[in-house]
């Protein structure tokens, strides 16, 4: 069973898709969210964060930037419910080269 099965009561127990954070190394990402494009590509990746998505999201940043490759990361805040510890765990990280694709 999922935690959308058995009557909706998991999906209550993760913390919004909105508080995962993307990484980029040696970027800021907030600089990066002017760009209505960038942004919708940004939102969708925290949606939904797999390979597809990453390398949208990859490919968006490369063109507005003029950079030849990017290490682009999804991050998970996670809370331990046994000590209330804050976390975060990787979901997904593409290493992307213009060059390659």
């Amino acid at each position: 069973m999922s935690r959308w099965k058995g009557g909706g009561y998991g999906m209550y127990t993760e913390i919004h898709y909105q508080g995962n954070q993307i990484y980029i190394t040696g970027m800021s990402v907030d600089s990066l969210i002017s760009n209505n494009s960038i942004n919708e590509s940004f939102r969708y990746l925290k949606l939904m964060p797999n390979e597809k998505n990453l390398e949208e999201a990859a490919k968006q940043v490369l063109n507005s930037t003029n950079k030849d490759s990017i290490h682009i990361q999804v991050w998970k805040p996670t809370i331990n419910s046994k000590d209330g510890k804050y976390t975060r765990v990787l979901l997904e990280e593409l290493y992307y080269k213009k060059s390659e694709h």
